[in-house]
């Protein structure tokens, strides 16, 4: 290939995630309605990527060493995944040597897998994982001098490391794969910023487990934060990293509010981190992420005697701004849902109305089930959203018999899906 149409590939690849279309696609993709959809996606090819692609299929004729990748780019870029898959494989017949058709096969297979598991195909998800794993191995194999396919293989390990976290399975020995395929990314290129920002995903999904098990996860969110902050030296706008900064901080003030420590500082660094993600990349994640630290700090304000509604009154408006572009975003309502029960009991502590609340969060919970149907949380969050309407209908001499039977139910069929007993887990996904 060329350097001109190198250039043209890496200055698209930069000007993806300068924009934000990265994110973009993602709000797209997370829409359940077909239409919808689409709609999204034509909004952001407009947008951000016809102009840079006009510039690629320009570089992709009969002077280039292998067409068939340039226009395999530009099909995964607009999201047609089997040509994208076809013109890479294509390219490596025509140039065997073409390292980056493999990378690119990885990173279609790749997104194919984050799509699937948020889907709930886990076995999907799993299988185009494999496909991604074994892509840029094939890469690795030609250039091994190139952090890319290191790259490739860190972003695998992180995919999988998630997928364990909500799974609740042990995570040691992908922990220290994980810490291996980044760390040889680095040592290949020490300033990629986003696979500093990959590693510090690595770290947090490790201090979650950690934490969710009762364990000190302090010493490992200290890695995560340093890995955060490093990639943002790099790279100022890396989105990942700034998020990975504010959720890192909102599970270290989550820890420090149960141990009688002071989560003040790290929380005023969760709001301030996530909250600059929400007005720079406005997109469903983010809302989703900055919702759970207005939680959060809720739950620090009810513990001390104060009055955690302007808070629960901030993330319910968060959440209720990333289902208003993702309404099918299963953690968004699982979240939403949680609020809304924390605003019930606050409202009914002051003697306020909960009604409203607790209707609005069944109506969230049974949504998330339906979209999330294989995770437990989601069964156990509607459980607890029913059994607390029980408790306060019961507080005030009403019949609960129809929510009491409706929490049993629901923690029941958790309990057929994974009948260990496992702590709560808030914050889904962020």
């Amino acid at each position: 290939m060329k350097p001109a149409i190198a250039a043209h590939i890496s200055a698209l690849f930069s000007a993806s995630t300068q924009t934000g279309a990265g994110s973009l696609q993602w709000a797209a993709d997370a829409l359940g309605d077909a239409r919808l959809r689409e709609g999204r996606r034509a909004e952001i090819r407009a947008r951000y990527r016809d102009r840079a692609l006009g510039f690629l299929r320009q570089g992709g004729g009969a002077d280039a060493a292998a067409p068939e990748y340039v226009e395999g780019l530009v099909a995964f870029y607009e999201r047609r995944d089997a040509e994208a898959l076809q013109g890479a494989r294509r390219a490596v017949e025509r140039v065997p040597w073409l390292y980056e058709a493999h990378l690119l096969e990885g990173d279609v297979h790749a997104t194919r897998s984050r799509e699937r598991h948020e889907r709930g195909d886990a076995a999907g998800s799993r299988e185009a994982l494999e496909q991604a794993e074994a892509a840029y191995g094939r890469a690795l194999e030609i250039a091994h001098s190139d952090p890319a396919p290191r790259e490739g293989l860190c972003q695998v390990a992180v995919q999988r490391m998630e997928w364990t976290v909500y799974a609740g399975d042990d995570l040691q020995p992908l922990y220290a794969r994980a810490l291996d395929v980044c760390g040889q990314a680095l040592r290949a290129d020490q300033g990629r910023a986003e696979v500093h920002a990959k590693l510090a995903n690595v770290h947090r999904f490790q201090a979650n487990r950690l934490a969710a098990h009762g364990q000190d996860p302090l010493r490992v969110l200290a890695l995560a934060d340093e890995s955060a902050r490093r990639a943002i030296a790099l790279d100022p706008r890396n989105r990942r990293a700034h998020g990975n900064l504010g959720v890192v901080s909102r599970l270290r003030a989550e820890y420090e509010r149960s141990h009688g420590l002071d989560p003040g500082p790290a929380l005023e660094q969760a709001l301030a981190s996530l909250g600059r993600v929400a007005e720079l990349w406005p997109d469903p994640p983010a809302f989703n992420d900055l919702g759970n630290a207005h939680v959060t700090r809720a739950l620090v304000l009810a513990r001390s005697g104060g009055d955690p509604r302007r808070d629960l009154d901030q993330a319910v408006e968060c959440y209720r701004k990333a289902l208003a572009t993702a309404p099918d975003f299963g953690y968004a309502h699982a979240n939403l849902g949680l609020a809304l029960v924390d605003r019930a009991r606050a409202r009914f502590a002051r003697g306020l109305d909960p009604e409203a609340d607790l209707a609005q969060a069944e109506a969230a919970h049974r949504r998330a089930v339906e979209l999330l149907p294989t995770l437990v949380g989601t069964h156990e969050r509607l459980a607890e959203a029913l059994a607390t309407r029980a408790e306060l209908r019961l507080a005030r001499g009403l019949d609960a018999t129809a929510d009491l039977a409706g929490a049993r139910g629901a923690l029941a069929r958790a309990r057929e899906m994974d009948p260990r007993p496992g702590p709560a887990a808030r914050g889904q996904a962020g």
